[in-house]
């Protein structure tokens, strides 16, 4: 229904409107994000009140009649105000027929053209979607205080993730998707050209588990927590199948792959095709830069293909009103940028200038000077933001169990310090060392700083 842009002035009773706005508040809610409420907690909610009509209309249909009605009404109103007027002074009729004219087309017709005049209601439903979902109001990020600067990924938005190779980009990518499948309940999609379908769900496997990566994919898991993992994922089958039998959209985790499928698969077109069947609430693109530029047919990596692709992308993003996360290389030589550019994305300047959002990542292997521990802080900032200011965050570095926040970044971080041995983000001192939450029986060489 946000899709079709319509707001709680669209309906023409108070009850009507009142139910559609605790429907749209439960839904941007950031404890349940993602989430419809039942009929039936609608009938708890407005008792002796709410008598829902039965219908096999889809939503759409339903949304264009309600549209369709809207405009019936504004438009008779209009008529109306519009001959009484006209009656004492045709002028002061014909200027008011001039300025409402807009509104009513932008009531009428669903695209991005919108005038100002025209433009209050979707303001007013906008600020109280905002203040409603304590400022979160697309997909929230995994970390509170990127969240507060960016409202979350919303629809149409192009982000870009980058860093040198071994950075734990993927990694990182992942990580959010998983967030936006299991904490945000969304519709993932993932398509990655580094990595096989198989690789993938098995990291994806260890992170919705929140279990040891090393001991998942080397098969020597403690009993116990083989046990526990795979009760979880079937756990994760069961619900995703008791939210399709209630006739919701099951939020689901999606891979793709373009194996196999002839030379016209791994371009932006096929990915599009992908997408428009699968309907994603948000899509992951892992390797972007490997994918076939569909303008010249070919998947050469030079700056005029990687300019298609990333140009075709944000393009899909805006098509399907979808946030879509990319993830591709930084130039050699970025780490040791004491703030980082744009500049610093690989092979194309176009990237930079398509993408909301680029967010560079850092990694530094350190070791801590109390224990002798190795462990790893990955540093997150946000060269290129179209809105909002994000200073920075460090993270934990732990693949598959911890890519918590540890603290914001400061600018000890870029100089060389304690246990890290130089570079551009420096150490900085941490013997406080805890076990993971997921397996509190792990040995003491995986536990991981706090």
């Amino acid at each position: 229904m946000e899709k079709a842009q319509i707001t709680e002035e669209f309906f023409l009773t108070p009850l009507a409107k009142e139910v559609y706005r605790f429907m749209k508040t439960l839904y941007h809610a950031p404890e349940t994000a993602g989430h419809v409420p039942s009929l039936e907690m609608i009938q708890m909610r407005f008792p002796q009140s709410f008598y829902p009509f039965p219908t096999n209309d889809t939503v759409p249909v339903l949304c264009a009649e309600l549209r369709r009605q809207k405009v019936r009404i504004e438009t008779l109103l209009l008529a109306q105000n519009v001959s009484e007027l006209a009656e004492r002074d045709p002028m002061a009729a014909m200027a008011t027929l001039k300025a409402e004219v807009s509104k009513l087309a932008s009531l009428a017709e669903v695209g991005q053209d919108l005038s100002l005049a025209g433009s209050y209601q979707h303001l007013l439903s906008q600020y109280n979607t905002v203040q409603d979902s304590h400022g979160v109001v697309g997909i929230p990020y995994p970390w509170e205080q990127l969240n507060i600067e960016t409202q979350g990924m919303q629809g149409g938005q192009f982000i870009v993730l980058y860093a040198r190779p071994k950075s734990m980009k993927s990694w990182l990518a992942l990580y959010m998707a998983m967030h936006a499948y299991k904490h945000a309940r969304r519709r993932v999609l993932f398509y990655s050209r580094e990595m096989s379908p198989k690789l993938v769900a098995q990291r994806a496997a260890a992170l919705f588990c929140q279990v040891d990566y090393r001991s998942f994919k080397n098969g020597t898991l403690q009993p116990h927590m083989k046990e526990r993992v795979f009760t979880m994922l079937q756990e994760m089958i069961d619900d995703e199948k008791g939210m399709g039998s209630y006739g919701y959209n099951q939020p689901y985790f999606k891979i793709i792959s373009d194996a196999g499928g002839g030379g016209g698969g791994g371009g932006v077109s096929w990915l599009h095709a992908k997408v428009k069947e699968a309907k994603p609430d948000i899509v992951f693109v892992d390797g972007m830069y490997l994918m076939k530029d569909d303008r010249s047919s070919s998947r050469a990596v030079d700056w005029k293909n990687i300019t298609h692709i990333s140009q075709d992308l944000k393009r899909l993003a805006q098509d399907e009103d979808i946030p879509l996360v990319g993830v591709t290389q930084a130039n050699r030589g970025s780490e040791k940028e004491k703030e980082q550019q744009l500049s610093g994305i690989g092979y194309s300047d176009a990237i930079a200038q398509d993408a909301d959002a680029a967010f560079h990542v850092g990694k530094k292997d350190k070791i801590d000077p109390a224990t002798k521990r190795a462990y790893t802080e990955l540093y997150l900032t946000a060269p290129g933001l179209r809105e909002g200011q994000f200073n920075g965050i460090v993270l934990h570095g732990e693949p598959a169990t911890d890519f918590s926040f540890i603290r914001a970044l400061t600018s000890d971080d870029f100089d060389d310090g304690n246990g890290g041995g130089g570079g551009s983000y420096g150490g900085q001192k941490r013997s406080s060392f805890t076990r993971t939450a997921a397996d509190p029986n792990l040995p003491a060489s995986n536990k991981f700083p706090r």
